[in-house]
């Protein structure tokens, strides 16, 4: 079998390749010829680009009992393509949940969200973080706030039984036995009938 590979026969050319052949028998013989022309291979890259989400929560890690402070929810995307239709849902504590619509975050990039959360529950709140976005993508975080709570107690001690016109002298004594500063307490005590400070 005899090959010869050419790599290029231009357009309206021709070739030509000669042989020479010697017969070693008597006999006809057939000469067969075919060619084989291969495609030009062509490469192409594709780029595949993948979305991530993450979540994080930052904000003071104590409270006390009533008040109202933001916190700052950023949602990160550390993938090489865009998160689209991000949503975050916040649950504090016992509270209904927050939604917001975050929107897109590009690639490499991050977006911040200031949200309102207020102490309502004693001793601790767990808050809990979840966020979705296009294509399945999900992150969760959580986080714990501490609830201070000032606890107010009000005893009133004196004589129980005094005549008319004697001094009695009542002590009132406020206790606070909450973990947190009782602020801008006002007092105040209704005399009985008859009865002068």
């Amino acid at each position: 079998r005899m090959i010869w590979n050419l790599p290029r026969v231009k357009a309206y050319s021709q070739e030509t390749l000669r042989m020479q052949i010697v017969a070693q028998e008597g006999q006809p013989f057939e000469l067969t010829a075919d060619w084989v022309c291969k495609p030009t291979t062509l490469k192409a890259a594709i780029a595949v680009r993948q979305p991530q989400i993450e979540l994080s929560l930052a904000g003071p890690s104590d409270m006390t009992f009533g008040e109202e402070k933001p916190f700052t929810i950023t949602v990160s995307n550390p993938g090489t393509g865009d998160a689209e239709g991000v949503v975050v849902q916040l649950i504090a504590g016992v509270n209904a949940p927050q939604q917001i619509e975050v929107g897109t975050v590009p690639a490499g990039k991050n977006r911040e969200v200031t949200v309102k959360v207020v102490a309502n529950q004693q001793n601790a709140m767990d808050l809990k973080l979840s966020a979705t976005a296009d294509g399945n993508l999900r992150a969760e975080a959580a986080g714990r706030i501490v609830v201070k709570q000032a606890i107010v107690e009000l005893v009133v001690e004196g004589p129980p039984l005094k005549f008319a016109g004697a001094e009695a002298i009542y002590e009132v004594t406020i206790s606070n036995r909450g973990n947190a500063a009782a602020d801008d307490l006002t007092v105040s005590a209704t005399l009985p009938t008859g009865a002068k400070y």
